[in-house]
């Protein structure tokens, strides 16, 4: 009897090793054949399933959320995230594949630094996290650019087999990176009229001087450059905003009107010394283009009910500056 038994312990513990075997040579083997296919092929096959992304290193993480199309985030109250940024990073998603194995082992991945940051370890990589809701497709750990080749090393979270991949993987990793860059992209030679508290200058072609009412020349070069670029610090929808700030007036209020009709009226409240937001309503005069009428209609979802904190070094030019 004890045989039998012996015969088949023997016998369960062949097939567990030669499963074990088999699974690690199968590994080995999908390792070695993933060159010149897409780094995240299972998000790429997933396509518009892919509705949450999460990047991870050793200091920050990234949420970012899809809905109704257009990727938000939740660390600016479900605000949307910067469109070209988006456009970048997705491009590279798509297009991105093994070039070339590297090395392999967990000597390698602790030199080449390209540790889990989930391990809160500094010498770690960029961990880029695809889902499709709660279902996890895709988890790549990007390291440093090859200077050599130009292409970036990279590992799947689950593997020590290191790769050059191609792409653009310069991926911002602070969430403050992935906002809007500015809140308002204006040509200044576009810009036909300012108002600053209902004191206005304005000019007849791009080519002119601004004037004011009594036909003095107002210069205008640091004002529209900040108008045109308004740096945001924080994002906070408005029920947020009315319920922080309830007892808040709006402090200043400059108006931008384009030479195609398009107008913005920008509300500036002072909630602290150091704090200033700005509401930015969308308008047309009455002899504005079909395409502005249509610019507005595309365009308002991304300032009606949205507060803007100004940064810091821009807040207090624009809460001093004055027409005379």
């Amino acid at each position: 009897m004890n045989k039998i038994i012996k015969r088949v312990f023997i016998g369960v513990l062949l097939v567990l090793l030669l499963t074990i075997a088999a699974f690690y040579i199968s590994t080995l083997i999908q390792e070695k054949n993933i060159q010149g296919k897409l780094v995240f092929a299972k998000s790429y096959d997933a396509g518009a399933r892919v509705n949450r992304i999460v990047i991870t290193d050793y200091k920050n993480v990234v949420e970012l959320h899809q809905n109704n199309g257009y990727w938000r985030l939740p660390g600016y109250h479900d605000y949307y995230a910067d469109f070209d940024v988006i456009k970048s990073f997705f491009d590279t998603l798509n297009s991105s594949t093994y070039l070339q194995p590297v090395s392999t082992g967990s000597a390698k991945v602790k030199e080449l630094s390209m540790l889990n940051p989930q391990d809160g370890n500094i010498s770690s990589g960029i961990l880029v996290q695809t889902y499709a809701d709660d279902e996890l497709l895709d988890a790549i750990i990007v390291g440093m650019k090859d200077p050599d080749k130009g292409f970036f090393i990279a590992r799947r979270a689950d593997s020590d087999n290191i790769w050059l991949i191609g792409g653009n993987y310069d991926i911002p990793t602070s969430p403050k990176l992935w906002k809007p860059k500015s809140l308002l992209n204006i040509p200044t030679s576009a810009i036909q009229m300012v108002g600053v508290d209902g004191h206005l200058i304005s000019r007849r072609s791009p080519s002119e001087d601004f004037q004011d009412r009594l036909g003095l020349t107002i210069p205008t070069g640091w004002l529209l450059q900040t108008l045109s670029s308004l740096n945001v610090s924080d994002i906070i929808p408005e029920d947020l905003f009315n319920k922080r700030f309830a007892d808040v007036k709006i402090s200043k209020i400059y108006d931008i009107n384009t030479f195609y009709g398009l107008r913005f009226e920008l509300d500036f409240f002072e909630t602290s010394p150091k704090d200033v937001w700005v509401n930015i309503k969308l308008s047309s005069d009455t002899v504005a283009m079909r395409s502005v009428n249509d610019y507005i209609n595309d365009n308002a979802f991304l300032y009606d009910g949205w507060y803007f904190k100004i940064s810091s070094y821009q807040k207090d030019f624009l809460m001093n500056y004055k027409l005379m």
